[in-house]
């Protein structure tokens, strides 16, 4: 009993074995280290208590059946989506075509074709239409238009699309000229705020200008505010404005080649008039070959293509100016003078072949290759003298360009006490000169008839006539 009061006892410190475990020996054992400390357990491996939870069913868990009705509204919401977005993207929309076609006429006012409509709504929501022939011709055609705001269309009364995207335009220059927002008397049908253009062609017989992009901004009433177009290169680049005379043009180019011909504007400032059927620049500033040139300029494609052009040219370079027009011609210094030009032609081959100038040329501190007047004048009559080379002071003359021929009257060249004055010609490099040289001394004046003749870039001078 006594033995069974102090396992009582000590089952009422600690929880580790239960009654009905320990043997009689053990027990005695317990006994004897319980007077010692109530705390420490038996050296009895003794296995710990297994808890057994009695869980609900995981279907009837609240957590879980919240998760369920999340994951069936999203799934409803996307099969919404999809439905909604199949309806948009396959939707007929080729149905409105009449409608966006008598639309589009009545803003350019002239008969529009759409090949296609669709929409597309990545990045943002566009009505796309797709091959647009203006006019019933090629002279104006739009391979796409994205109209911003599609459903702004589906409203009535007055509305702005805010933006309309054009992508690969070729149109006439006669058509552009005929738009009614470029008249400034015409009343244009408002409707548009911003018309951003990519990758534009414009024409006028056989010239064009390409890869032209920019924007159109419009006023409330539908009239053209400005126009601001450039192209990838940035060699060309304008602003155009209505006004009563015509499209008032503000150019600027850089390193801008004139078709087929070696010329090159390494910059350029002009303003200008476009008309249906003819451009007027009536004032250009440019630099090229090394000097400036100031002047005014007509191109005409009313019936042939006609060009007229008058200006000055200041201290160009000479060596440019031969290696570009006359390359067998080696000639250096300062070139300055007045040029007139007029040229026809059925296409622009055609007027380049006909051109005709008329320059008055005044070259100062220059170096004349392929000739020696000096050495032709000491030498006795009779005498010819073959190359070389004739340095002067200035050097005047009045150049007439025709097709294939080159001829000057009124030539004079200064060099120091020796003056030359006469004409030549000069036709597929052979030239033809007649020059009476005149030396001036203290004490007398001497004439001397030289003959220059031969194949540039080297000729003969006969002393003698």
């Amino acid at each position: 009993m006594e033995a069974d009061g102090a396992l009582s006892a000590s089952s009422r410190f600690s929880g580790f074995v239960p009654k009905s475990t320990l043997s009689y020996e053990t027990k005695e054992k317990f006994d004897a280290r319980s007077r010692f400390s109530v705390l420490r357990a038996p050296d009895v491996q003794i296995p710990p208590p297994q808890l057994e939870l009695e869980s609900e069913p995981l279907s009837d868990s609240p957590v879980r059946h919240g998760q369920l009705i999340v994951f069936r509204l999203l799934a409803g919401v996307v099969l919404l989506l999809g439905g909604l977005l199949a309806i948009v993207l396959l939707f007929p929309y080729d149905r409105f075509k009449p409608d966006l076609e008598v639309a589009a006429g009545r803003w350019l006012q002239d008969r529009v074709v759409i090949e296609k409509v669709g929409v597309e709504l990545w990045p943002r929501p566009q009505l796309v239409l797709s091959g647009l022939t203006i006019g019933g011709g090629n002279d104006f055609y739009i391979h796409e238009a994205r109209v911003d705001s599609p459903a702004s269309l589906l409203l009535s009364g007055k509305r702005v699309i805010p933006r309309v995207e054009l992508s690969e335009v070729k149109v006439g220059v006669q058509k552009i000229a005929g738009l009614p927002m470029f008249a400034v008397a015409a009343n244009p049908v408002p409707g548009i705020g911003r018309v951003r253009i990519e990758r534009m062609q414009v024409n006028a017989r056989d010239l064009s200008i390409s890869d032209l992009s920019g924007d159109l901004l419009f006023k409330l009433d539908g009239h053209l505010e400005k126009t601001s177009l450039q192209t990838v290169d940035r060699s060309i680049s304008l602003e155009a404005v209505p006004t009563a005379q015509g499209i008032a043009l503000n150019i600027e180019g850089a390193v801008l080649a004139i078709p087929g011909t070696p010329l090159k504007f390494e910059s350029l400032q002009a303003k200008g008039l476009l008309l249906k059927d003819r451009l007027l620049i009536q004032s250009v500033d440019a630099f090229l070959l090394g000097g400036t040139f100031k002047g005014t300029w007509l191109l005409d494609w009313s019936s042939d293509l006609v060009t007229a052009g008058d200006g000055a040219f200041r201290l160009l370079d000479s060596r440019r100016v031969t290696n570009a027009f006359a390359p067998s011609l080696k000639l250096e210094g300062d070139f300055s003078g007045n040029l007139a030009l007029r040229g026809r032609g059925s296409n622009w081959a055609e007027l380049l072949r006909h051109v005709e100038a008329t320059l008055d040329v005044d070259i100062s501190r220059g170096l004349l290759h392929g000739v020696d007047l000096g050495e032709a004048t000491r030498k006795g009559p009779g005498s010819v003298v073959r190359a070389g080379a004739t340095k002067f002071d200035r050097f005047l003359a009045v150049l007439a360009v025709a097709p294939g021929r080159i001829s000057a009257r009124d030539l004079r060249l200064e060099s120091g006490m020796m003056t030359a004055a006469g004409h030549f010609s000069a036709k597929d490099r052979q030239v033809d000169a007649a020059l009476m040289v005149t030396l001036q001394t203290s004490v007398s004046t001497l004439r001397i008839p030289l003959h220059v003749q031969g194949q540039l870039p080297e000729l003969s001078v006969v002393n003698g006539k």
